[in-house]
């Protein structure tokens, strides 16, 4: 009797052990916790910018991320231009259907979570919306062909309400993809000449950054292509940047040279918020911060830089254009 009992309780054992195994626990694993802040409340979610993609009319889509669920409102200069309600992903998007007027625009984010909280996005977005073409007589090569049309679309840039953050492009005029796979997009700097800077290369590789053949900075690309480099104190006089790419086998990819000049944006008056200026290589932003300082950025055209020719090449990098050339 005692051995048909064992045997009992020794089944009943195995089929709750296959139980377990087929079907799992009932028990309901317990939600991941969100985020808290200093004083145990949930933290709210950041409203914050991802993509602008304007046509040079000033219309176009405006999109980024927010609470899922929440309500996102898109301010041009204070004055709403498009509301939205983010998706359970917490994505949004809205359509700018009335166009932006051209000129400098400052863009900025208000957003209402699920459960009341008010939230206002760290960063702006400074827009660029050029003046319509000119409709005077096409321009002649002199060869008789028609030259192109200089493509200055709208210039969007994200940058940080405070400043300590270096800025990031939302939309830059020019090819959908540079020339170059390795370049610098954007400097800022201040006028103490501390200086950011912002590039393309391809993810997971290491970039030796240069000023004027001093080593200055190595980064690591980001995932996304991305990297940012915080070098020494810039003099407001013309530069040398060069970049140097090396991937995960430490062979050399490419180098690439670009001339910075901070003097130009420096010399540039912010007004009361912000101004955008274009030239041939580059467009220069100032950007008003709050107490009055102002912070300078120069986005480079897409196809600025010139590669150096690599072993048993003679020619450098075709179609390139270097900065203060002629096209």
């Amino acid at each position: 009797m005692r051995n048909r009992v064992v045997l009992i309780l020794f089944a009943v054992a195995i089929v709750a052990g296959l139980g377990f195994v087929l079907f799992g626990s009932n028990t309901p694993e317990p939600p991941s916790a969100a985020p808290l802040t200093a004083d145990g409340q949930t933290a709210p979610v950041p409203v914050e910018f991802e993509l602008v993609r304007l046509n040079r009319e000033g219309m176009g889509v405006i999109a980024g991320s927010a609470a899922p669920g929440g309500f996102v409102d898109v301010m041009a200069e204070g004055r709403s231009i498009g509301k939205s309600r983010a998706s359970a992903a917490g994505a949004w998007e809205i359509v700018v259907g009335t166009a932006l007027p051209p000129g400098t625009h400052i863009l900025s984010l208000a957003a209402t979570d699920g459960i009341g909280n008010e939230i206002r996005s760290s960063d702006v977005a400074v827009v660029f919306v050029p003046q319509p073409p000119d409709k005077g007589p096409d321009l002649k090569t002199a060869k008789g062909e028609k030259k192109p049309a200089a493509d200055d679309g709208v210039l969007a840039v994200m940058l940080p309400r405070k400043g300590g953050v270096a800025g990031r492009v939302l939309q830059r005029p020019g090819q959908l993809k540079p020339a170059l796979s390795l370049g610098v997009e954007l400097a800022e700097f201040d006028a103490a000449g501390r200086t950011v800077l912002g590039g393309r290369a391809t993810a997971g590789d290491t970039v030796n950054v240069y000023l004027d053949g001093r080593p200055v900075a190595t980064v690591t690309v980001g995932d996304d292509g991305g990297w940012t480099a915080t070098i020494p104190t810039v003099t407001a006089a013309p530069h040398n940047i060069r970049l140097e790419e090396i991937d995960p086998g430490n062979a050399v990819v490419q180098n690439v040279n670009q001339v910075f000049n901070p003097a130009i944006t420096l010399a540039v008056d912010a007004g009361p918020d912000a101004t955008v200026l274009a030239d041939r290589t580059v467009w220069h932003v100032v950007r008003r911060m709050p107490g009055g300082a102002a912070r300078y950025l120069q986005v480079f055209r897409p196809d600025q830089g010139v590669a150096e020719p690599k072993d048993g090449d003679d020619v450098k990098m075709p179609g390139i254009l270097k900065p203060g050339s002629d096209i």
